[in-house]
Formats: C-alpha cells, sequence, structure tokens
C-alpha cells in the first residue's frame, strides 16, 4: 500500500514539473535584472545569451520600454526581450490551456498534476477558467472545470455556478454542484425550494443539479422530494441523484423504493447508485435483493459485489464464492471486488482458487461468527 502511494505521489510530482514548466531553472528575468546586468557593465550580448536561456516575465509596455532605454538598456537587448516576452506569452497560455484540458484526464494523477499547476497560475487560471465555462463547448471539460474552481476556492465563480445549475446538459449541472459545496455556498434552502417545487411544476426543468447540492450540503429535508423525483422523474440523472442523496442521508425508509430501482430501473447508472446507497443504509433485508440483482445484472457486478460485502452476513459469502465458478469470464476489475470482498468477510486470501474456498466454507461456516 505505501509502495503505490509514494509511486502515485512521485507521478504526480513528476507531473506537476512538467504542467508548471519546471525544468530550465527556478530563475526568472525581470526588467530590473536586466537593468542591473546592463548597469554592472556586463557585455550585451552576453546578456543577449542569458535573455535566451533564461524563462522571462518581462513587462514591456510602451511605458516600460522608455523606462528600459533611460536606464541605458540598449535597443538590440529591448528588441529582444520584446521577442521572447512573446514567445513566454504563447508558452504559458499553452501550458494553461493543457493544464486546463488534463482536468478531464482519465488518469487521476495526471488531473492531480493539473489541479496543482491550475493553483500555481492564481488569477490568471481562474479567470481563464470563468472564460471558458461561458464559450466552450465541451461539456466534460465545463463540469471539470467547475469542480476545481470550487476546490481552489473562487469565490468569484459562485454566480456562473448558481446560473449553471440550470444548464442544459446533466454533467454541467452536477459539476456546478460539487463547484458550489467546495465553496461552502449557502444554497440549501434554495435547493430545497427547487426540489419541493418540483412535483408541482414544469418536471422538463431538471433538479439533478439541486439534489447533488442538496445532498452536499446535508439538507435532510430534501429527502421527501427526493423519493418523489426517485418514483416519478424519467429523467435518469435525476432518480440517481435521489437515490444518492437518500444513501446519503441513509434513510432506512426508503430501502425498499431503493430496492424497486435496484431490480427494475432500466438505466444502468440508476442501478448502481441504488446499490452503493442500500449498502451504506444496511437495512438488513436488503441482502437477498442485492444477491438477485447480482445474479442477473452483469454491467453491475463490481458495485453489487462491493455492496453486498458490506453486510456482515454468512448469506453473502457462498454466493461471492460462486462467482469463481468461471474466472475466465471475471474481468480484472471484477476479480479485485471479489476478492477484496471475500478478504473483507472471512480474513482468507485464497486467490480464486474456488475448491479452496469451498473446503474452507464447509469447514467454517457453522462457527463463523460475522454479524
Amino acid at each position: 500500500m505505501m509502495k503505490t502511494l509514494f509511486t502515485v505521489s512521485l507521478a504526480v510530482l513528476m507531473l506537476t514539473l512538467v504542467f508548471t514548466g519546471v525544468g530550465r531553472g527556478d530563475e526568472v528575468l525581470s526588467n530590473q535584472d536586466i537593468i542591473d546586468l546592463i548597469k554592472a557593465g556586463i557585455n550585451s550580448e552576453l546578456v543577449k545569451i542569458k535573455i535566451k536561456t533564461t524563462e522571462n516575465d518581462f513587462e514591456v509596455s510602451a511605458e516600460n520600454m522608455v523606462i528600459l532605454r533611460t536606464e541605458g538598456v540598449p535597443d538590440d537587448v529591448i528588441a529582444l526581450m520584446l521577442s521572447e516576452a512573446e514567445k513566454s506569452s504563447k508558452a504559458k497560455q499553452s501550458r494553461l490551456d493543457m493544464n486546463i484540458r488534463f482536468l478531464t484526464s482519465n488518469r487521476a494523477e495526471a488531473r492531480q498534476a493539473a489541479y496543482l499547476a491550475l493553483l500555481q497560475l492564481g488569477d490568471k487560471a481562474r479567470n481563464e477558467m470563468l472564460e471558458m465555462l461561458s464559450s466552450n463547448a465541451d461539456t466534460r471539460l465545463r463540469a471539470a472545470i467547475c469542480q476545481t474552481l470550487g476546490k481552489m476556492k473562487a469565490t468569484e465563480a459562485i454566480p456562473l455556478l448558481q446560473v449553471l445549475l440550470d444548464d442544459p446538459d446533466s454533467e454541467v449541472r452536477l459539476g456546478a454542484a460539487d463547484g458550489l459545496a467546495e465553496l461552502g455556498v449557502s444554497d440549501a434552502q434554495r435547493a430545497l425550494i427547487r426540489i419541493e417545487g418540483w412535483g408541482e411544476s414544469d418536471r422538463e426543468q431538471p433538479v439533478d443539479g439541486y439534489l447533488r447540492l442538496a445532498g452536499l450540503l446535508g439538507e435532510r429535508a430534501a429527502q421527501d422530494g427526493a423519493i418523489l423525483i426517485l418514483q416519478e422523474s424519467i429523467n435518469p440523472t435525476e432518480r440517481s441523484e435521489a437515490i444518492r442523496l437518500l444513501g446519503l442521508f441513509k434513510i432506512k425508509d426508503s430501502a425498499r423504493k431503493l430496492e424497486q430501482a435496484l431490480i427494475h430501473d432500466r438505466d444502468q447508472e440508476v442501478r448502481a447508485t441504488a446499490a452503493k446507497a442500500l449498502a451504506r443504509i444496511g437495512d438488513p433485508e436488503s441482502p437477498p435483493v442485492l444477491i438477485t440483482a447480482l445474479k442477473k445484472d452483469r454491467p453491475n457486478r463490481i458495485p453489487l459485489i462491493r455492496a453486498l460485502a458490506s453486510y456482515r452476513s454468512k448469506e453473502v459469502i457462498p454466493v461471492l464464492i460462486s462467482l469463481m465458478a468461471d474466472p475466465e469470464q471475471l474481468q480484472e476489475e471484477e476479480t479485485k471486488a471479489l476478492l477484496a470482498s471475500l478478504r473483507r468477510l472471512t480474513h482468507q486470501d485464497f486467490g480464486l482458487d474456488q475448491a479452496r474456498w469451498l473446503k474452507w466454507w464447509e469447514e467454517n461456516e457453522e462457527e463463523l461468527d460475522i454479524e
């Protein structure tokens, strides 16, 4: 475990160095540095070599050019500063754009490195992301930007994030909710009003973002509205977020309704969310329903296996062992979830050797006390 954490941390560090452009040294030349070099009598050709080989943060407005000339900086050096400042500006913009794009990477370490690089860029990064939120058509990127602005505590983004709770795209709406929750915005009452009003108003206006926000802000009064939405909404994202809220608050009275969604909902993500919510609620009557789902819902095997393992129930163990009947049919992530679940329940590890598991179960079933 420690080796894995070290490897991931090292990967994040290396990627951060790449994303921040570190590599030519930490020195960054300023206008004053050039003035000091010239006043120290350093040959202008050597100064130009220094400019070409070092990062810069030159200010090259007309006013600053006058100051440079007044301080004795030769015209050819000023010309080179103008050229290198333009190159540096383009390089920085390119790195900024790359960092923002990497917020949607499939690799967690790349996303973390991009976030750390953007954090270092501060206001410039926040302003660029705010502009992209208003103009970019990539919904996945816009959702990631919403979340990142929240993590960066960019309070100037709050009004726009509130508007985006009603964005046409569900991924953006949920990202806006995540961002607002990170910022600690006191929008729970507003979210509650929208959720409670769903049954009385135009249901074509999605409230999934408000469900996410209410859950993250701890607005337990939203549970009745969530149950209604779960039962009546035709929008699968709304149903998923309603289930997520009920699971987050461990609403035991909702277990039977969640079981119905687990078995009968047509949407895979809704069923997966129901499995996770049932695991969090921990109703003792749910394992048989989870077992039934496990036998028929192949796409959701992983969340179902994990959900079953959260119940310290002996009836779960032989069901999990039975999945080893044909190991070649198990996907890699399914195998990991299955073995981790069995280890958690039994404190044993026989890999995918079903015969050893069955023998152990036969010898220990009666004495085993995990209830």
